[in-house]
């Protein structure tokens, strides 16, 4: 009997002091719970306040205090049916081993589960131009092979949406890659479909011929070669790019392809429900990207899709803060 009250004194003191751990934390911080629901409260005091002040340390303590009592304490209760005696004492703390590693095990799969998540959400980096590409073309395979599967009757998510100024990707800084000409098809394909009974849902902002020809020559000028081989490659290029989106024009339903004089440096690309927003940079014979998000996220690409019907409506694009028209090339 002796040791029962010796194990229960010892699991009550730990959920006492887990529990003034989290009283600390409320008392110290109670301006970062204010307005915050029950359950969104509990979740920060046992995990992290949105406070940049607050430290792990009470949180810590508080959370393996209180799980460490309250599974002795539940040990301690279950050995009443299991033994008594001497052989309580090991009894107690085996039981209640077995039930702090389920416990812990719960929160880290639940912190894991956060985890995957968070970066579900926040998406990821695309490292550069050509990975793009790759990755567009694969979306837009996996999102055109659906749309064959349902027959050819489009859904919510069949649908690609492009904003840069020249669309053909790759044709002057990867002109030999696989994955540029494959990107040219593609984009073919998306056009042809809007003419469908159940339209693919195509949508295209790009510059018009005085940007691409700008966004030609900034990049091949750049280039150490006589000046009529410069122009020479400027006119192939230009008269590559405006043949490619005659063709898209010609093959596509009437207002897929827009034309503007300008596009910001910040562009985007939704395929599916995947959006891709990328900044570019056109400082030599290629572009690079230096900042590209890919989210997959239905809140994410149907605002910027709203965004896209705006910017179309208004019949420009207003260049975004901090620099000239980028493209993607």
């Amino acid at each position: 009997m002796v040791q029962y009250y010796a194990i229960l004194a010892v699991c009550t003191a730990m959920l006492a002091a887990g529990l003034a751990a989290y009283w600390a934390l409320l008392f110290r911080y109670k301006t970062a719970f204010e307005y915050l629901p029950f359950n969104t409260a509990i979740f920060d005091l046992i995990s992290h306040l949105p406070d940049a002040k607050s430290g792990p340390s009470l949180h810590v303590m508080g959370t393996v205090l209180f799980v460490s009592g309250a599974c002795i304490f539940l040990a301690l209760i279950s050995s009443d049916f299991l033994t008594s005696g001497p052989q309580l004492l090991s009894t107690v703390f085996a039981v209640g081993s077995i039930l702090l590693s389920i416990a812990f095990s719960v929160i880290s799969m639940g912190t894991l589960w956060q985890t995957r998540r968070i970066d579900f959400q926040a998406g990821y980096k695309i490292a550069d131009f050509h990975d793009l590409i790759a990755a567009a073309n694969k979306e837009i395979e996996k999102v055109l092979a659906s749309y064959r599967s349902y027959d050819f009757t489009a859904q919510p998510f069949h649908c690609f949406y492009l904003v840069t100024t020249q669309p053909f990707f790759g044709m002057v800084s990867y002109p030999a890659s696989e994955e540029t000409a494959n990107f040219k098809t593609h984009l073919q394909l998306l056009a042809e479909y809007t003419k469908k009974p159940s339209p693919f849902s195509t949508n295209m902002i790009c510059g018009d011929e005085s940007a691409i020809k700008k966004l030609h020559q900034d990049m091949i000028n750049r280039l150490r070669l006589q000046d009529g081989v410069k122009r020479a490659k400027i006119e192939e290029y230009d008269r590559e790019a405006e043949d490619g989106i005659q063709k898209l024009e010609a093959a596509a339903a009437k207002g897929v392809v827009t034309r503007q004089a300008e596009v910001p440096p910040v562009q985007f690309m939704i395929i599916g429900s995947r959006l891709f927003e990328f900044t570019l940079e056109s400082s030599g014979p290629q572009s690079e990207i230096f900042n590209t998000q890919v989210i997959t996220d239905t809140r994410y690409s149907t605002a910027y899709m709203k965004m896209f019907d705006i910017l179309k409506r208004q019949g420009r694009l207003t260049p975004l803060p901090g620099g000239k028209s980028q493209a993607a090339e």
